[in-house]
């Protein structure tokens, strides 16, 4: 709606099917449009800002980050949850 020349939203429409509407009906290049915008420029400081190096590099302690203990025991009750979901096709299963 910011856009100049474009139809305001009454509220009662869909707003996909505004939306639809609204760039069907327009001879506007939308894309420069927001190309030109502060919204842009705002999101593209954002992004400057968050490709800087944070200063500090990350390290880990250890070669893993749980003990292979805890790494099992994860490991057998993601194999049991994903095996026993649906038990009537496990038993189905065993019976061929």
């Amino acid at each position: 709606e910011s856009v100049p020349g474009t139809l305001k939203h009454d509220g009662q429409q869909n707003p996909a099917t505004w939306m639809l509407n609204v760039i069907a009906d327009q001879d506007i290049d939308f894309p420069a449009h927001f190309g030109q915008s502060d919204l842009n420029r705002g999101h593209t400081a954002e992004l400057d800002h968050l490709r800087e190096p944070a200063g500090e590099t990350l390290a880990a302690g250890k070669r893993y980050a749980a003990p292979p203990g805890k790494q099992l025991k994860l490991l057998f009750r993601k194999w049991f949850r994903v095996h026993w979901r649906t038990p009537t096709y496990n038993f189905t299963r065993t019976m061929i």
